[in-house]
């Protein structure tokens, strides 16, 4: 999740967040202080801030990441590297 704007997980303002999730008024008050952030180095602070405050308050339950591992031969071109398999754009070289 790259933007705690977006991320409809990470909403805990009541009634208008996913029912069952937190009510949190620090949270949302992170939330609202990225959004108005001019300073890249301040909105990482909150995006620290926010992401702490959420496994506080169980908005989510940090698992890990991944990556998926590709192979291809050496006579095709155009592979994107994306988080799922996508075949457009490529082509085999003669």
């Amino acid at each position: 999740m790259l933007n705690p704007i977006s991320t409809a997980g990470l909403i805990a303002s009541c009634e208008d967040a996913w029912f069952g999730w937190p009510c949190d008024e620090q949270l949302e008050q992170l939330r609202l202080d990225f959004a108005e952030a001019t300073d890249s180095a301040w909105q990482k602070e909150l995006a620290d801030a926010i992401q702490e405050r959420a496994l506080e308050v169980g908005t989510h339950g940090y698992v890990g990441q991944w990556y998926r591992p590709i192979a291809h031969r050496d006579n095709v071109e155009g592979l994107l590297h994306a988080a799922v398999p996508v075949f457009w754009n490529v082509s085999k070289i003669e």
